[in-house]
């Protein structure tokens, strides 16, 4: 009770006429007002809400794509020190082939097989004399 006398001093105190249909008018205004401010608000909420999705995936696609790119990275320099090992092995290769090409052809040739003859067999030619001497005494 003491609200509606509280109300009813406001209103004698402010000598206002009170007409209904302008005060059903601006609560139906006041209504529209708030309710507008509200959809407003909604949408607003709503969007911001969009917004902070699309800001999530565009930064979980960014450090994906980061991340790949890190490996992909380190997968390139790993692979590049492999191919430069492999050269280098490869030329230690071919520079073996080459000793041993040229070994070949002197294995191959009459001087050197007839060294080993002498040497390893103790073979001798014709008209020639051989001398063993030992050795240890």
């Amino acid at each position: 009770m003491a609200k509606k006398g509280k109300r009813l001093r406001e209103f004698e105190k402010n000598n206002r006429k009170f007409n209904v249909s302008e005060a059903s008018e601006k609560r139906a205004k006041k209504y529209e007002a708030k309710k507008s401010s509200e959809v407003k608000e909604n949408k607003k909420k709503k969007k911001t809400k969009v917004t902070n999705v699309k800001r999530l995936i565009t930064s979980v696609i960014m450090v994906i794509l980061i991340a790949f790119v890190l490996v992909s990275a380190v997968n390139i320099a790993r692979l590049t020190k492999q191919r430069d090992e492999l050269k280098a092995y490869n030329k230690k290769l071919l520079n073996l082939k080459e000793d041993l090409v040229a070994e070949l052809d002197h294995i191959n040739s009459a001087e050197y097989i007839e060294q080993q003859a002498r040497k390893d067999l103790k073979m001798i030619k014709e008209n020639e004399l051989l001398f063993v001497v030992e050795e240890g005494n």
